[in-house]
């Protein structure tokens, strides 16, 4: 238990000391990875969006993918870093935008085309065993198009104790590590 409180300490510095001066955290999380994290979201104190719009959030609102504003020694954030980390929920961005500029531009991507097949599939990009194999898969076309407004994204790694990052330097995707090591 006090192994678990350590790295959750560990997970909020992290995240936190990453932002730049003018930024903000948000976390992109998976409804379907865990139902709390809807009703979390919707007993209110967080500032957040449901990234599905019209008909699909409303049948779908309990296993969306949800936008959300992370405040420094919020209890939301405290039990996102104590519960859902390494427990694949989500992931973290840093970008001096604001929630509508931010989710306008995530729900973008939540339906994509494969080719041979002309139906639409989710791609669950918040998933952060997605994001770690696609960062590194995109073109510096793709890379810029799906970073756009982000600076930063942070996710558990494949072992929770440390964290994956990713920016974008000189059109690339570049990733680096952080220990959460206590």
């Amino acid at each position: 238990m006090a192994e678990r409180a350590e790295l959750s300490g560990a997970v909020r510095e992290v995240l936190f000391d990453a932002l730049a001066p003018g930024e903000s955290l948000y976390a992109l999380l998976d409804g379907a990875r865990n139902h709390e994290i809807a009703l979390r979201l919707k007993a209110g104190g967080v500032h957040h969006d449901c990234l599905y719009q019209g008909a699909a959030a409303k049948e779908l609102w309990f296993v969306a993918p949800y936008l959300a504003r992370c405040e420094r020694g919020s209890p939301f954030v405290s039990w996102l870093a104590r519960s859902g980390w390494g427990q694949s929920w989500g992931t973290f961005v840093a970008t001096g935008v604001d929630l509508a500029a931010l989710g306008e531009h995530f729900r973008k991507f939540l339906l994509v085309k494969i080719d041979g097949n002309e139906a639409d599939f989710y791609f669950r990009f918040y998933d952060p065993r997605v994001l770690r194999v696609f960062l590194p898969t995109c073109t510096p076309q793709e890379a810029a198009e799906f970073f756009g407004p982000v600076r930063l994204f942070i996710a558990e790694d494949s072992q929770a104790s440390s964290a994956i990052t990713f920016t974008l330097t000189s059109g690339r995707v570049a990733s680096g590590r952080l220990s959460l090591a206590p």
